[in-house]
């Protein structure tokens, strides 16, 4: 529009009727500077010099029809109204006009409604500017939103009441490993939260719960997995919000806490560790001065006891009661000494002692105590340094307790109590688990492995079993353990303890080895931290497998079957480091128990053991990122050598 006239392009040819227009568009009051062309070529040549407000049209004209007009005004300016002005037009081709794009229509003999269509198609073009104008802003808004979102370090997303994913941002597409194509209007169940966690906790009802009451679920933390099926970790702020459809989503802006999580586990051991160690260290402490006053009180009662005996006549009828005090008092003297050594403040000769050899020596003093001939099994490992510097006597008593222990713990049971020896390399890290492993340095250790097939123990248990007088026995005094923990501390030494109810339980003793050989530097290729867990349904193959690898040096877990695999899996999953399974096994194969252990901790190295051949089964196993085959029968070396290869493998 310029002076502001409306600027009116009028396509007729016929003076006449042009005029009567004109005078209809004066006497509306429509200040406007109208262009009359009345040719095709005039009315192009019109559209494409010059901007106009409104176009008007005779339907029919010399040699051509306004609908070719129409179409031309649509191709070069499209929002400039078209509206015919005609004395042949039936309401047929009105409506036609009108679908092909026409703005309206004006019968000739009725230009009264002339000034008010005019009127109304350039009310509408206002609203249309306005509303382009609004939706410009609101692109521009959405974009710098857009670019906002997609900038922010932190997952955000949206999912509608149907639990399927509508918006998915730049981070959270790194985070997860999808793109937008592969996750939008997916599920967000079965993609980025796993059906069930570790826990066993209903993931997929908790969506359904955090759509239906979103106000339990401002702040909300749960497990979410990976495209890679890696599982972690993320603290969730939930918001309800109304899509422009006027439906109800779900913003979620999440951060990933797995490192802060698994950091605040860590500390937490650390101070249970701590304030068990400073326990133990006050129990031995106090158990010490307890034993220097009874030995003072007892000094006293057999010195005058003996006394007391000096003076008595030899058929005296007191002589027996005397006796019975010095028995009762030279018992107690046992006890006190028990006590001294679990405080580790009895005397001890160090010289250099063998534990092979102490061992073996021991072997049918221990058969006799416990007397069951043939329960005591032991393996040497072979080749190794196995001195310690030592006090024979004490590390003697020192086995004898764990022995007769894991005897007790056997009583009504068949089974053996198997004894190992061995030299292993212990990192600071290995020591994590151990009793008063917090200082513990790195190095070459002796070990002394009493495995039993007991009756186990429960956690709570076992944070009590080395604190003085605490027995699970109706005739034990609850020293035996104590004492050794305290000849094992005299010796600058550490033990660990595995154990579960009804599955028995591992004492492992670790002495510093006196002068390290060549022997120690071979097994430094791998951390004896490394755990491995054998399943096979065969136990014959369970026994010389786990035997292999304990020799060694690895620590080993064996499972029966497939389920018993995963369930172990699920409870030790941060110390199983590496699988070999049986790929022919009853019930769950391996196939099938490779699967759940992947989904359990999708980072876990996998060896399946199969008698067929590898080239028919690799291919159905590729998908699950197996580490290696090893085909049965298989040498000893042979395993090892994979072993060792596989967990030297960067995890992927």
């Amino acid at each position: 529009m310029s002076s502001g006239k409306l600027q009116i392009l009028h396509l007729e040819d016929d003076p006449n009727d042009a005029e009567l227009i004109k005078n209809a568009l004066n006497e509306g009051n429509i200040c406007c500077e109208i262009t009359r062309v009345d040719s095709k070529e005039l009315f192009l040549a019109a559209i494409k010099s010059k901007v106009w407000d409104i176009i008007l049209s005779d339907y029919k004209l010399n040699g051509f029809s306004g609908t070719w007009a129409l179409e031309e005004t649509i191709k070069h300016c499209p929002k400039v109204p078209f509206i015919f002005v005609s004395g042949l037009m039936g309401e047929e081709l009105a409506v036609e006009s009108l679908k092909l794009g026409a703005t309206d229509y004006v019968i000739k003999d009725r230009l009264s409604r002339l000034v008010p269509v005019i009127n109304r198609a350039l009310l509408d073009v206002q609203k249309k500017r306005e509303l382009e104008a609004a939706q410009a802003k609101l692109t521009e808004k959405e974009t710098q939103y857009r670019e906002l979102v997609d900038s922010v370090r932190s997952i955000i997303l949206r999912f509608d009441k149907d639990g399927k994913i509508t918006f998915f941002n730049k981070f959270a597409q790194q985070f997860f490993g999808y793109s937008e194509e592969e996750i939008l209007g997916k599920p967000i169940v079965g993609t980025i939260v796993p059906k069930t966690d570790a826990s066993g906790r209903d993931l997929e009802l908790m969506i359904n719960d955090i759509i239906a009451n979103p106000e339990k679920y401002i702040i909300n933390e749960n497990e979410n997995i990976k495209k890679t099926g890696e599982r972690v970790l993320v603290a969730w702020t939930n918001k309800p919000v109304i899509t422009n459809g006027g439906t109800i989503e779900i913003l979620s802006v999440g951060f990933d806490i797995t490192e802060k999580k698994k950091a605040e586990m860590e500390l937490k051991e650390f101070e249970k560790r701590l304030a068990h160690a400073q326990k133990m260290e006050s129990l031995a402490v106090m158990a010490a001065g307890i034993a220097h006053d009874f030995n003072n009180l007892l000094m006293v009662i057999l010195g005058h006891a003996d006394l007391l005996l000096m003076d008595l006549d030899a058929a005296s009828p007191l002589r027996d009661n005397v006796n019975q005090i010095v028995t009762a008092a030279r018992r107690a003297a046992k006890l006190v000494q028990q006590m001294l050594v679990y405080s580790g403040q009895s005397a001890m000769n160090f010289k250099p002692v063998h534990v092979g050899k102490l061992v073996k020596d021991s072997l049918p003093m221990l058969e006799a105590l416990i007397g069951r001939p043939g329960m005591l099994v032991y393996e040497e490992q072979k080749d190794a340094q196995l001195e310690v510097n030592g006090d024979a006597d004490m590390l003697r008593q020192m086995i004898t307790n764990l022995v007769l222990n894991a005897a007790e713990s056997m009583e009504g049971r068949n089974g053996k109590i198997q004894i190992s020896t061995g030299l292993m390399y212990c990192s600071e890290k290995f020591f994590s688990s151990a009793i008063f492993g917090l200082n513990a340095k790195a190095g070459s250790y002796v070990f002394i492995n009493i495995k039993d097939e007991g009756c186990g123990m429960t956690r709570d248990v076992m944070t009590r079993i080395f604190d003085p007088f605490f027995t699970t026995k109706f005739m034990g005094r609850g020293l035996g353990l104590p004492s050794a923990l305290g000849i094992i501390q005299g010796h600058n030494g550490f033990i660990r303890v595995e154990s579960e109810p009804d599955k028995g339980s591992l004492f492992q003793v670790l002495l510093p080895v006196l002068n390290v050989g060549a022997s120690a530097e071979i097994r430094e290729d791998h951390l004896p931290e490394h755990t491995i867990m054998i399943i096979d349904d065969d136990r014959s193959v369970l026994d010389v497998v786990r035997r292999t690898l304990e020799r060694s040096g690895y620590g080993v877990i064996c499972a029966n079957s497939g389920e018993e695999g995963i369930e172990l899996l699920k409870q030790k999953t941060h110390r199983i480091d590496l699988v070999i399974l049986d790929y022919a096994m009853p019930k769950m194969n391996g196939e099938e128990t490779l699967m759940h252990l992947k989904v359990i901790k999708p980072d876990v190295k996998v060896i399946l053991a199969t008698g067929f051949n590898e080239g028919s089964i690799a291919q159905r196993f590729s998908a699950w990122g197996l580490s290696g085959f090893i085909t049965k029968p298989f040498q000893t070396q042979e395993l090892i050598e994979l072993v060792k290869k596989t967990l030297l493998q960067p995890v992927i």
